[in-house]
């Protein structure tokens, strides 16, 4: 009994280690900004997480002054 609790314990845990950190390989090459929260590198799209941006087209009203291009100010401070 004692080795099938230990072989459970053991499968558990490699089992919880595969899904909180998943095998991935390496993405390598030059990044291009698409816009202030998203990055591409070599044909991947890439999203920052936790970073929700302007996107790169888009534009903001602002209190009595109209509106402004956030979008692109948010891609420039990216890149």
């Amino acid at each position: 009994m004692a080795v099938a609790l230990g072989f459970g314990f053991l499968l558990a845990t490699t089992l919880a280690t595969a899904i909180a950190a998943p095998d991935r390989e390496h993405i390598v090459g030059h990044a291009v900004v698409v816009d202030g929260d998203t990055i591409d590198v070599a044909g991947e799209r890439i999203r920052l997480e936790g970073i929700d941006a302007p996107e790169a087209g888009q534009t903001c009203a602002r209190r009595l002054i109209g509106t402004w291009r956030c979008g692109a100010d948010a891609t420039k401070a990216l890149r």
